[in-house]
């Protein structure tokens, strides 16, 4: 469970990083901080969410079975 805040966390200040650069070199202009913040804290928490539904509610949906394929001699 630590490792999903880690990752969710990794995640939510790459997104304030890359945020902050575009709003100072690319658009120029100034966002409050409190909503670069509020929207930093929604990013963490949707990648909370996210990794805890893949990591505990996966019901083998997202692993890949083996096709069945008759490979031996045929009994008729």
């Amino acid at each position: 469970m630590e490792n999903i805040f880690m990752h969710s966390g990794i995640i939510a200040v790459f997104y304030f990083v890359l945020t902050t650069l575009y709003q100072k070199y690319i658009i120029k202009e100034k966002k409050a901080p409190k909503l670069i913040a509020g929207e930093t804290c929604l990013v963490f928490a949707s990648g909370v969410l996210g990794m805890y539904s893949i990591e505990y509610l996966d019901k083998g949906i997202l692993k890949k079975s083996q096709p069945g394929a008759f490979i031996g001699k045929p009994e008729f």
